[in-house]
């Protein structure tokens, strides 16, 4: 095996105007590549190593080429000697940011979430962040923080470093500081673009150690995350990620460059949902942003959805150990046949989404909170003309208007109950939407509302609704009147399906909870319709 280092880099502008000299012939590259082998070749390090670089070791325009180095990038890179990570040329500061940052690493001596760390660094950092914080906040709105290949090129690397124009750091030092800079500044960062890139920074060192992924599952809600990311070929979102995957995942997933988007994500949705027995894929296609070449079944993976139900629910299993996808893909249509029941049928929708009352900007916290106002009326209506108004039955809307969670992956407890949450948060939401901007600051949240208004936050792309058997539960944002609620075997939530005239075929919304069964253990019988096999399109 050749010694080798490895560039991990933004392309920059896919306009190829510069020229370096390769085996007496000239090659055509990117004006930020340049600059890295200009500023390697002054590097002692390096400057006498044969790089390994991919818009120099790969064909691009060949899709054969591209196909076969694709399937060895976990290779390449968990080979190199080291990863040298280009940020690009010294601009904006970027000095002072590198400076600061490795400054910050040698105080580092516990642990960054410590509150007593936090403000051992605020108080030692605190003389220089005027003059300093511009520069850092560029530094991390670099598009190497944006790209998406980069992940797995960091996270395969045995030793990497950090470069910024001359200044170069240890990529451990680098997230160390980060990692600190983050805890320490996160309530300011959180209003600046910033932020997501020192978010993906962590990230990035937490995916070195937990790769690689060997679960069907964990890799696709993965690949989900990682829409956020860019490429400049929308097949990356899949082929740019399978260096970080274990050869059962990256042995089936066929890997063409000669394919559409929609070619891609659908062959590779068929893979993935005959092996993944959680059907998450099934979840995250719920997104209204998608390319509409696409069955409904299949996500777009090019996209982000945030619009996905908490994982641990139950609807259609009883044990893990028994959870095995039973879906059949139809080759010829690229219909899917998954097995269930149907529940009930979708009576009446809720529509729009609630909105953010904890933001910088009193004047959009307080619209925010009169719709949150007009949403939640509307939603006790509906729960009104199902459900009589008693208390013990009003515990059931309280837990459906968060999904049963405080947050994404907190559930409720079945013997909280959660009145007083609620009401103080409607309390909160009327004296928000009367206050003027100039008045005096609102009064503390009272204790376990801050919760509950997470809870219907993580929720805002579900509708609320109720149902013909009188049931109510929210549904993704496409949501109809007239649309069915099913059970399917081996998934977590339930899903609506709209069918055709026929009533033979069906497309898929999205994922869907109903108050009372989640669990299919628990589920009544009167909720249990014949079981079959649904064709969706």
């Amino acid at each position: 095996m050749p010694d080798y280092p490895a560039l991990s880099y933004s392309w920059g502008t896919e306009d190829h105007t510069e020229t370096v000299p390769f085996d007496d012939q000239e090659l055509m590259v990117t004006p930020n590549l340049y600059a890295a082998l200009s500023e390697i070749s002054l590097n002692g390090a390096f400057s006498d190593s044969w790089f390994w670089i991919d818009a120099i070791c790969i064909n691009q325009d060949n899709a054969e080429d591209k196909a076969v180095e694709v399937k060895r990038m976990n290779v390449i890179f968990a080979n190199a000697r080291s990863v040298l990570i280009w940020l690009g040329p010294a601009a904006d500061d970027s000095d002072v940011a590198m400076e600061f940052l490795a400054g910050l690493n040698k105080i580092l001596t516990l642990e960054p979430k410590d509150p007593e760390i936090i403000q051992h660094i605020r108080r030692t950092t605190a003389p220089i962040m005027d003059s300093s914080w511009n520069a850092i906040t560029k530094l991390y709105e670099r598009r190497w923080f944006r790209r998406l290949w980069v992940i797995q090129e960091v996270a395969l690397a045995r030793h990497a470093l950090v470069q910024c124009g001359k200044k170069i750091l240890p990529w451990s030092v680098f997230t160390d500081a980060s990692a600190s800079f983050f805890a320490t500044y996160e309530d300011v960062l959180q209003h600046f673009n910033a932020v997501n890139c020192v978010s993906s920074c962590l990230m990035m060192k937490r995916m070195a150690m937990r790769v690689p992924f060997r679960g069907f599952t964990e890799f696709v809600f993965f690949l989900n995350y990682c829409t956020l990311k860019e490429a400049t070929n929308q097949l990356d979102h899949i082929y740019g990620l399978l260096g970080l995957a274990a050869d059962n995942i990256r042995q089936v997933i066929p890997v063409d460059y000669t394919w559409t988007a929609a070619q891609c994500f659908t062959q590779c949705c068929k893979v993935l949902l005959e092996r993944e027995s959680s059907l998450l894929l099934l979840s995250v296609a719920s997104s209204p942003y998608r390319n509409p070449q696409l069955p409904t079944g299949c996500p777009d993976l090019s996209q982000w959805t945030f619009e996905i139900l908490p994982k641990n629910f139950k609807a259609g299993y009883t044990s893990l150990s028994t959870r095995r996808s039973m879906i059949k893909v139809c080759d010829d249509s690229n219909a899917l046949k998954v097995p269930g029941f149907r529940v009930d049928i979708v009576r009446e929708v809720v529509q729009g989404g609630y909105g953010d009352v904890f933001t910088l900007d009193k004047a959009k916290n307080s619209a925010a909170a009169s719709s949150n106002l007009a949403l939640e009326s509307q939603s006790l209506t509906l729960f009104s003309e199902v459900y009589s108004m008693e208390e013990s039955n009003l515990e059931a809307y309280y837990r459906t208007l968060i999904a049963n969670h405080f947050e994404h992956a907190v559930p409720v407890p079945s013997d909280q109950t959660l009145r007083d949450q609620y009401t103080y948060m409607k309390q909160f939401w009327v004296e928000l939407s009367e206050r003027q901007p100039s008045e005096r600051p609102l009064s503390e949240p009272k204790s376990g509302m801050l919760r509950y208004a997470q809870g219907i936050e993580a929720q805002k792309f579900h509708r609320f609704f109720n149902t013909k058997g009188g049931r109510i539960g929210l549904g993704p944002r496409k949501l109809q009147p007239g649309d069915v609620i099913c059970v399917f075997y081996s998934a977590g939530p339930l899903f609506a399906l709209r069918f055709d005239e026929t009533g033979e075929k069906a497309e898929l919304v999205g994922d869907t909870y109903m108050h009372g069964l989640m669990d299919l253990e628990t589920t009544p019988d009167d909720a249990r319709g014949v079981d079959e096999w649904f064709c969706i399109i």
